[in-house]
Order: structure tokens, then sequence, then C-alpha cells
């Protein structure tokens, strides 16, 4: 009885350790009853991660107050002036990307009144960072099932056979599911429109003309559980 039991057991538990090895990705409002600051960030990624279980996180965290913010109208085909100004305005508010995976974690607290970050990091290293330092993690968001997309920066000088590298084993330390990940050197114009980008990326790419904004970037793919990166150069107009 007992044994035969235990296949149904084990097929209940597996699915739930499927959940979990996911990456928690999520947008969240915080500090209605306290101040927004580093501590009261914290306690409310921490009551998510009491809720969420998982080994990777990414959170966005915004005051509550932000919440009554107005749009900021968007194009579908958005030009590389339109999405620099999207980012400017974003930039007057404030907010924190809180960042976990298995080689550390960190989050960086962005002051849209003195537009000023601040980095407080848990370990020795920037789990934003690549090994090197050359590529900056940007954003992360699901695919629906079927992955995850990862946008990253790097740096314009870099040879792109080690970033490629690079871009695999990072992605390594959030999961094994099947992955994209977009590679630019600016964050302003991703070639399906402006994207979505953290806080995190304005201390390296600072203001710049829309003659500066690329027209090209870099997509990879991983497949699930693959140890190997497919990657080919996109380039498309910027209107």
């Amino acid at each position: 009885m007992k044994l035969a039991s235990f296949p149904i057991f084990l097929a209940l538990l597996l699915p739930a350790q499927s959940r979990f090895d996911q990456i928690k990705i999520s947008n969240l409002t915080c500090c209605e009853k306290q101040p927004y600051s580093y501590r009261s960030v914290m306690r409310e990624v921490g009551a998510y991660r009491q809720k969420k279980r998982s080994n990777s996180y990414y959170l966005s965290i915004w005051p509550k107050s932000s919440e009554s913010s107005s749009g900021f109208g968007m194009s579908t085909d958005p030009s590389a002036e339109l999405c620099i100004e999207f980012q400017k305005w974003v930039r007057r508010s404030n907010q924190a990307i809180y960042l976990e995976t298995s080689a550390g974690s960190g989050i960086y607290m962005w002051d849209g009144k003195k537009l000023k970050g601040e980095w407080h990091i848990a370990g020795k290293s920037n789990p934003f960072l690549s090994s090197s330092g050359r590529l900056l993690l940007v954003n992360i968001r699901s695919r629906l099932g079927k992955g995850h997309v990862f946008s990253m920066l790097r740096s314009p000088n870099s040879d792109i056979s080690q970033i490629k590298k690079e871009a695999l084993a990072y992605v390594k330390t959030f999961s094994s599911d099947e992955s994209i990940v977009y590679i630019r050197t600016d964050p302003w114009h991703w070639l399906d429109g402006c994207g979505q980008v953290g806080p995190q990326t304005w201390e390296r790419a600072k203001d710049i003309s829309a003659e500066q904004v690329s027209d090209v970037q870099w997509r990879c793919i991983i497949e699930a559980g693959s140890d190997s990166i497919d990657c080919h150069e996109m380039k498309g107009l910027i209107r």
C-alpha cells in the first residue's frame, strides 16, 4: 500500500519543484504607511520572497504614490527620440530593482528627485553584471511558459565572441529554461520598441542624442539545458 502510493506522491512533488525553479518576475508597490527607503523596500521584498519561493528573483519596486502617475503616450513603432524622452520621464520617479540569482543578490535604489542611484550588494560581486563587468542586465521578462527574455548592455569595444560566452554563463546562474538574450550597446531603442529599462542602466548610459542610438543588436538563443549559445546580428530601421 505504501509502495503503491509512492509514485503518486512523487508525481505531486515534481510540478511544485518545477515551479520553484522558475525566475519570479514581478512589479511591486511599496511603503504606503512608511517612507520609501532601502529598509522599507527590503521589507516588501522579504514579504514577497516568503510568499513566492524560488531560486531567482527580478523585482521592480515602486512607491505606492506612483500608481496614480499619468501614463506616457507610446507608439507601436516608436522613434529613437520618443524612447529617449520616455526614459527621461520614467527617471523622475523613485524605483528599485531587486535581483537574486545563484551568484548572489543585490538591489539598486534610484532617487528620481536627485537623479542618483545607490547599489546595495550582498556578497562580493554585483549580480547585475557578468563576470568581467562588460555585460549589464537591463531587464528580464517571461515568455508565457516558454522560458525568459534577457536584455543586456555590452561595452561597445568588447569582442562579441567573448561576450557570447559571458552571456551564456550569466544566464545559467538563473535557470536552465530556454532563454533569448538581446545584447545592445545602448538601452534606448530595441528592435521591438523602447522596451523596459531598469534604473540600473542609467549610470552606464548617459543622455545621448537620437543620432547616437544604435540600430544593431545581437539576438542569442540558449536552448533548455544547453551549454551552447547561438547568436546572430540583427539590424533594424529606427524611424
